[in-house]
């Protein structure tokens, strides 16, 4: 009889322990520098953390994914917007003019440098502290870079405000800025995303294989060594207003037609010309001023007008050496010029053949053109029938050997008797109004309705003072109604002389803590808002409306100084759109401007701005190891 002899417990176990195998797997990992936590200042576009296994909403960029027994890691591919690398560089040579840009003028005028952007250096190093080096190189920042990128490709943004200068054939060639509606330091067509490829092998940790990996610490360097940095990464909001200023009852759809200063002659004789239909019926309007025979007979001519009759627009001057007739054009310049008669401190007096009428001048611009004072300009104030004008205080007090300009540019008259109406609006005395849309846009402007038309009288419009940059609110109208124009002219005007232009820009204007550069902000990006809450004012569906995940696009920049600096090259307010809605029975589009005005604005304690074009993509690998116990049978 045979007894069987169990095995011992310890064969037994060894007996039941199952042999193993091992296997890869590659995961594709993708690191948006947009889901980093902007609202932290640490967190910069390029040195910013991330964190594997942790949820969304982690202080830090996340990747819910735990990566265990990491065998290897590559980095693949970066894309980024080309960058400038030095900002400060460009704006400084800007603001010192050693850059300049002129349009319209010849070459020798212009001096453009190229600045260093992302795409010019030769290459770019990534560190990522808890990966460690996969190369040696001869300085510190090569070896302990994981990533050396080199450009693979280039792709150029069709939606481009960047602007750019084209030369025009000609003697001598001339330089002309073309867009530039994002307002670029330098215009070109820069505006691109770079996409770049690692020249470096894949960081490997087999045989000894990385445990767990908790998260990344990423950093970007030039070649210099020293790190990719941003002006300003992001945007801290202060305040926030309805973009709007001075109130006008109504804004023109299109030319509202004025007393006319060129025509058709209607008539004429040895020593008169009588003027197109339309034009002043004001008595002595034109007097003091030049008339030029453009076209038909008698072209060439030109003549003071020394006396004119407004109902029979009839214009007295010198005896004509041909005679012009129904086929001769005119144009009458709308400058008064003379040799001042008489002067003070604070007044001067016209010369003999100017208009002796109580307030003709009044609100004019009077400017110093030869002599003693030359280059001085004032607002006349007060006008009495003496031919004395009264005046800010001159710096130098011009004498009798002065010569003087006035630009008749202060009022419109209208060409024939009637009542004012501007896009369905019924314009009263005292009623300001916005005229935008004149044929000569040196007309546009502010003004306030001084005469009331009627079926017997023509209204007179006199102009407001303006300023650059001024903003206007639109009170009443069927197209311009609760509607925000801006004066759009970049550098200083003379009022009726440069044609000024005005741009709907209706919208809520942020101002932030920081002045930042245009570069980085552009007209035309998307940016996005996070954490914000108020001081004043609170009001929660603005701030629904504002962190709004599909964001809102920069739709013009300001500088809110009191007294901003000509040609800055630097803002501190970002305008972006209103709350839009459709009344789909009308097809009219309503604004919501979350009753903010200038008066009443919310304050801001906190609230951040990121500008979504700025962000950059990282594509990597990771490969980890995992193992499968092979399955074993045991006949007992």
């Amino acid at each position: 009889m045979s007894i069987f002899n169990p095995l011992s417990s310890a064969a037994a176990a060894a007996a039941d322990k199952q042999p193993t195998t091992s296997y890869s797997i590659n995961k594709n990992v993708f690191i948006y520098s947009r889901d980093r936590d902007w609202s932290r200042s640490e967190a910069k576009t390029f040195d910013y953390k991330i964190a594997f296994g942790a949820e969304t909403s982690n202080s830090n960029a996340s990747i819910v994914k735990v990566f265990r027994n990491v065998k290897s890691i590559s980095i693949d591919t970066f894309i980024s917007p080309d960058h400038y690398c030095n900002l400060m560089d460009l704006h400084g040579a800007k603001s010192q003019e050693l850059i300049k840009v002129n349009t319209n003028t010849t070459q020798p005028d212009n001096h453009i440098v190229k600045f260093e952007r992302l795409s010019d250096l030769p290459f770019i190093n990534m560190r990522i502290a808890e990966i460690g080096n996969t190369q040696y190189g001869t300085n510190d920042k090569l070896n302990s870079s994981i990533a050396t990128f080199i450009i693979d490709t280039e792709k150029y943004i069709s939606n481009d405000n960047s602007g750019a200068l084209s030369y025009i054939a000609g003697i001598p060639v001339t330089v002309c800025e073309t867009g530039n509606y994002g307002r670029s330091l330098i215009p070109g067509n820069n505006n691109k995303n770079v996409i770049y490829r690692n020249l470096t092998d894949k960081k490997i940790f087999f045989p000894s294989v990385k445990g767990i990996l908790t998260g990344l610490d990423i950093t970007f360097y030039k070649p210099s060594g020293e790190e990719i940095t941003m002006l300003n990464d992001t945007l801290t909001i202060k305040s926030g207003e309805y973009y709007n200023a001075t109130a006008c009852v109504a804004a023109t759809t299109a030319d509202i037609g004025s007393v006319s200063y060129s025509g058709l002659a209607t008539a004429s004789a040895t020593t008169t010309v009588t003027l197109a239909y339309g034009s002043s019926a004001t008595d002595d309007f034109y007097n003091t001023l030049d008339i030029k025979i453009t076209g038909g007979t008698g072209i060439g001519q030109v003549r003071n007008i020394t006396d004119y009759t407004g109902s029979t627009r009839v214009a007295t001057v010198a005896t004509w050496t041909t005679n012009p007739d129904t086929t001769s054009t005119y144009s009458i310049s709308n400058k008064y010029t003379g040799i001042v008669a008489g002067f003070a401190a604070a007044t001067i007096t016209l010369a003999s053949n100017a208009i002796a009428t109580d307030d003709f001048y009044n609100d004019l611009t009077i400017t110093i053109t030869g002599g003693t004072g030359i280059g001085q300009s004032r607002t006349i104030t007060d006008y009495a029938a003496s031919r004395v004008a009264t005046v800010a205080t001159w710096t130098i007090i011009p004498d009798t050997n002065s010569t003087y300009e006035i630009v008749m540019s202060a009022k419109l008259e209208a060409p024939t008797n009637e009542l004012l109406s501007i896009d369905d609006v019924a314009i009263a005395e005292n009623n300001r109004v916005l005229v935008k849309d004149q044929v000569d846009a040196t007309e546009n402007g502010i003004y306030t309705l001084t005469t009331v038309g009627a079926s017997d009288a023509r209204w007179v419009l006199t102009r407001a003072t303006l300023a650059l940059h001024d903003k206007v609110l639109v009170s009443g109208g069927t197209k311009n109604a609760n509607k925000t124009f801006t004066l759009k002219n970049s550098t200083p005007f003379v009022t009726g002389t440069d044609n000024l232009y005005f741009l709907n820009q209706t919208g809520l204007k942020l101002v932030v803590n920081e002045y930042f550069s245009p570069e980085e902000y552009k007209v035309g990006d998307t940016i996005i808002f996070k954490n914000i809450a108020y001081a004043t004012n609170n009001n929660g569906k603005l701030k629904h409306f504002l962190e709004r995940t599909n964001g809102h696009v920069i739709i013009d920049l300001e500088d809110t100084a009191t007294s901003p600096v000509l040609n800055q090259t630097f803002f501190n307010a970002i305008v972006i759109g209103l709350e839009y809605g459709l009344t789909e029975s009308t097809g009219d589009i309503s604004i919501d401007t979350f009753g903010l005005t200038d008066s009443i604005m919310p304050t801001f304690t906190t609230g951040t701005i990121l500008n979504l074009n700025n962000q950059h993509i990282i594509k990597m690998s990771i490969e980890t190891e995992h193992y499968n116990e092979d399955f074993k049978t045991r006949l007992l």
